[in-house]
């Protein structure tokens, strides 16, 4: 467990008045020695190191220290991707006292594991997705099908405090959102045109198991299947299924265009992620410990819409250049089949006037 030093820092006061030169260079020649003595003392070296000797350097003040970040997704995922954009960050902000190394493809454990150890302090940080509604539960309502469907949005719902709520829960639990993320918007896979909810009456498609996905498909007319991941590549080519939905970037790495022959810009589900820190941890820091966190998160949380929205473009061409049909989804049809479902599942993302809250800021 890597651990970190708690904030001891001490500012001297400004002197007053003009002193003679001779006097300015006695006074920095002993700071100097000091401070040199200092990073050879041991235990007593923490309080020399804060002392601000440079006072035009905003990053004098940091301490070193650094974060061990578990990650589930896999080395050059899109997920992967942005926690290394956020490492990159606050190393930058800190000029280098500060870093976050990534472990990524579950080595530190799944990401159940992950939750439990970072609410207790094992580990530091962790890059969640889908799952994290598993523990946070207001985070599901990113689940509901039509919620967003453009990452514009994301900042109306920002606005009007829906992420707040999620972020209040997550600290009630002993975890930091220090940044967001995304898995990206979920598209439809077929071997026929989709464009209205019609379209996949009687059509066999694989869904995750989760409960909200397989009625919404059900209310489409479509037949959902459960079908591991890691045995769906087959299931399509052996027709076991008809279709799929997925983020592109899965689409594309998953090479499902070999035996789907349309795809249909469908936007039916946007899965944010979520960079985080266990709470005691983030509290314990310095004032500018935190200020790098907190503007790395920002940055980040920025960078993954412009980056999002760009792989999207580039997955949509590759799929198009492998001879894919390409359908956009009527999606006023669309969610308003599956609105009354909102209704349904309020209760399990915190009730009633947090989905109502949502569809007010979303104008639904």
């Amino acid at each position: 467990m890597i651990c970190f030093a708690r904030n001891l820092q001490k500012r001297k006061n400004k002197k007053k008045g003009k002193k003679k030169m001779k006097k300015m260079l006695s006074v920095i020649l002993c700071v100097l020695m000091l401070s040199g003595m200092c990073a050879c003392g041991g235990s007593n070296s923490n309080q020399a190191s804060q002392t601000q000797v440079s006072p035009g350097n905003s990053t004098s003040e940091i301490e070193e220290i650094t974060f061990s970040l578990g990650d589930v997704s896999g080395t050059g995922t899109f997920l992967e991707q942005n926690a290394q954009f956020f490492s990159q960050k606050v190393s930058e902000l800190s000029d280098g006292k500060m870093k976050v190394e990534i472990f990524s493809d579950g080595l530190l454990g799944t990401e159940d594991a992950l939750m439990t150890n970072i609410q207790t302090g094992a580990l530091e940080m962790a890059n969640f997705s889908s799952t994290f509604t598993n523990l946070v539960k207001s985070a599901g309502i990113f689940d509901f099908p039509y919620l967003v469907t453009d990452r514009d949005q994301l900042a109306l719902l920002e606005e009007a405090g829906i992420i707040d709520v999620i972020r209040t829960e997550a600290e009630s639990l002993n975890i930091k959102i220090v940044g967001m993320n995304e898995n990206g918007f979920r598209q439809i896979t077929t071997n026929t045109p989709v464009v209205e909810p019609s379209d996949l009456k009687g059509v066999v498609i694989r869904t995750p198991s989760n409960s909200l996905r397989v009625k919404t498909f059900e209310a489409f007319g479509a037949t959902p299947i459960s079908i591991s991941f890691s045995e769906l590549y087959q299931s399509l080519s052996q027709h076991i299924c008809d279709a799929q939905e997925n983020p592109l970037a899965t689409i594309v790495s998953s090479q499902f265009y070999d035996y789907q022959s349309c795809l249909c810009i469908s936007n039916h589900v946007y899965t944010p992620g979520w960079i985080c820190m266990n709470l005691d941890l983030y509290n314990s820091l310095s004032d500018a410990q935190r200020a790098v966190i907190d503007e790395a998160g920002a940055l980040t949380s920025a960078h993954v819409l412009e980056a999002g929205a760009k792989a999207d473009e580039e997955n949509l061409q590759v799929c198009k250049d492998k001879g894919m049909q390409v359908t956009y989804a009527d999606v006023e049809e669309f969610r308003n089949v599956v609105l009354p479902l909102w209704d349904k599942f309020a209760d399990s993302v915190g009730g009633i006037d947090f989905v109502n809250a949502a569809k007010a800021a979303l104008g639904y």
